[in-house]
């Protein structure tokens, strides 16, 4: 990871990011990026229950890791005909719903102001 964060290993072999060395990331196209405002704007998003953004000095993006929101996940899922039992697991599976997640997420990010969230064209046509 480059050090970037600071981690630990619990006894249950969960990878937990405990906090982060560096906020301020160079890409490699010279564009600095704070990860923590990233993070703390696109977590304002409802779809949004925990995030974490990584970047690579290397590279000319960040990548984000998102836990979505479990009860806006039920509330999408309705609309989509799955019941309040249905589990997080099954909603995030569905092709309909990961689409409206990508899609709130973009939305997101463009009135916080960033101009440049990628998805590959996989991700946005499946």
């Amino acid at each position: 990871m480059y050090d970037v964060a600071l981690n630990m290993i619990d006894r249950f072999v969960l990878y937990l990011l405990a906090d982060r060395k560096k906020d301020l990331v160079k890409l490699q196209g010279g564009e600095y990026v704070s990860l923590g405002k990233v993070e703390s704007q696109l977590k304002t998003c409802p779809v949004i229950e925990n995030i974490c953004v990584y970047a690579d000095a290397r590279q000319d993006y960040a990548v984000a890791l998102v836990v979505p929101n479990p009860v806006t996940l039920t509330e999408m899922g309705k609309e989509y005909g799955f019941d309040d039992s249905t589990s997080v697991d099954v909603l995030c599976e569905d092709s309909r719903i990961e689409r409206e997640v990508l899609h709130m997420l973009v939305q997101h990010g463009r009135k916080c102001k960033y101009n440049v969230i990628q998805f590959s064209r996989n991700d946005l046509e499946n």
